[in-house]
């Protein structure tokens, strides 16, 4: 049985060009706060050009708050704000850590997002 699970799947975009998603999520039985991995990009190929990669984790301040932590871990100018907006929302929204890539710059993702949220909450939902 394996730890993760890889799905990969093309997600029509409003914009016209398809968003493909690449989306590691733990398997079943695995711990609720076990990392989701999640990489956009407009090539159904895989990450051929890596885009950014932000990594975002929920942390609690000593009022019990959510906070978000985020660290740039590779980042490329036309791409950065959309995996940083995608890596907010998934931790907020599921509140577990998250990697996400993007090879989408701001204007081809931005529309995408609520698409792109709702695919991951059903493959979460799927393993829980």
């Amino acid at each position: 049985m394996s730890a993760v699970r890889v799905i990969t799947e093309q997600l029509s975009s409003s914009f016209g060009d398809p968003v493909y998603c690449h989306l590691t999520v733990p398997a079943e039985g695995a711990s609720e706060k076990a990392q989701i991995t999640l990489y956009v990009s407009g090539s159904q190929a895989g990450p051929g050009q890596l885009g950014s990669l932000v990594y975002a984790l929920p942390a609690y301040g000593l009022d019990n708050k959510q906070t978000i932590r985020m660290s740039r871990l590779f980042q490329s100018e036309s791409s950065i704000e959309n995996a940083e907006r995608l890596a907010q929302a998934l931790v907020k929204k599921f509140g577990r850590p998250a990697l996400v890539g993007s090879s989408l710059g701001s204007s081809d993702g931005t529309g995408d997002a609520f698409t792109i949220l709702k695919f991951v909450g059903q493959n979460i939902e799927r393993v829980a």
